[in-house]
């Protein structure tokens, strides 16, 4: 393989600058995100408040955890429909709702995205239950040729980033539990 001289570098890097000085006299072209279109403009929806009939803050259980006696919060992950723009009709998502929320009179609130707000002290220490209310089958196709993928479907793990939690409390992806209740590690 030859040895590239000086003069060839410099040629290669003057014809480089000359093909980018030329692209970008071209004129410019909108880039439009995955299902992005005119017909359906940015921004139309106002963000949510927070409270009852907008992001709802989850109100702690009657009673506390009955092991550890700490505050305890339960939380539903469930499947339903939300208006996400008024361009689109109701949209099928998947999240999170508490089970009771503060200004609901201890009643579960109508599921929407961006659901669920946890008020907590730093240093003290609150236990959640999370129930996966998802369906038994899964919206999207699943391919199970993948190794894992033909246990139960809709598995979900649940992982709190930045928490400073003794690991086994932090969740992770073997530790998976299913809407029929089976279970990982």
């Amino acid at each position: 393989m030859p040895v590239q001289t000086r003069r060839d570098f410099l040629k290669t890097t003057a014809a480089a600058g000359a093909g980018l000085a030329a692209w970008s006299l071209l004129p410019a072209r909108k880039a439009w995100a995955f299902y992005q279109t005119p017909a359906t403009p940015l921004w139309a929806t106002s963000f949510r408040g927070v409270g009852p009939g907008a992001i709802p803050v989850a109100a702690p259980d009657l009673l506390p955890a009955p092991v550890t006696g700490v505050t305890h919060y339960t939380i539903n992950m469930g499947q339903f429909t939300d208006q996400i723009h008024p361009s689109l009709g109701p949209t099928t998502l998947w999240g999170f709702n508490p089970a009771s929320a503060l200004g609901m009179g201890g009643l579960p609130q109508t599921p929407a995205h961006l659901g669920g707000i946890l008020v907590a002290q730093k240093g003290v220490p609150i236990q959640i239950t999370f129930n996966n209310n998802l369906p038994a089958t899964s919206i999207i196709p699943v391919d199970t040729t993948i190794p894992g993928a033909n246990q139960a479907q809709n598995r979900t793990a649940i992982h709190l980033h930045g928490g400073f939690v003794p690991w086994i409390s932090d969740g992770g992806p073997h530790d998976w539990f299913a809407p029929d209740g089976s279970h990982g590690l």
